[in-house]
């Protein structure tokens, strides 16, 4: 469903509904839905400031389901868009999760 888990009546481990990667690409790698994201280093906004960490999350399965996946230059397209796109001083966290996901670029 793309930012949220949806429950279902049956395991999803190694199926196609593990994530559903069209829709995550659909909200999170589209530059005009998360334009105002820097807001958050202008504008002391803490709460907010852990809520986002979970785009990066997110962003960070994705990546490894297309790593799993051996699509490489998916995972790569994930990582510039987050290096031009999502910069969040106040989040340190940004960018151990970016480096694990150029961590799986390393080894192709």
């Amino acid at each position: 469903h793309g930012l949220v888990n949806k429950l279902l009546p049956f395991k999803t481990r190694d199926t196609k509904y593990l994530i559903n990667p069209d829709k995550i690409e659909q909200i999170l790698l589209t530059a005009s839905n998360i334009k105002n994201l820097p807001d958050v280093d202008v504008h002391n906004m803490p709460r907010i400031s852990n809520i986002l960490l979970n785009y990066y999350l997110v962003l960070g399965r994705l990546a490894r389901y297309y790593d799993e996946r051996g699509q490489t230059q998916k995972v790569r397209e994930i990582v510039d868009f987050m290096k031009r796109n999502m910069k969040i001083k106040s989040l340190p966290e940004v960018q151990k999760i970016i480096e694990s996901m150029e961590d799986y670029l390393k080894y192709k």
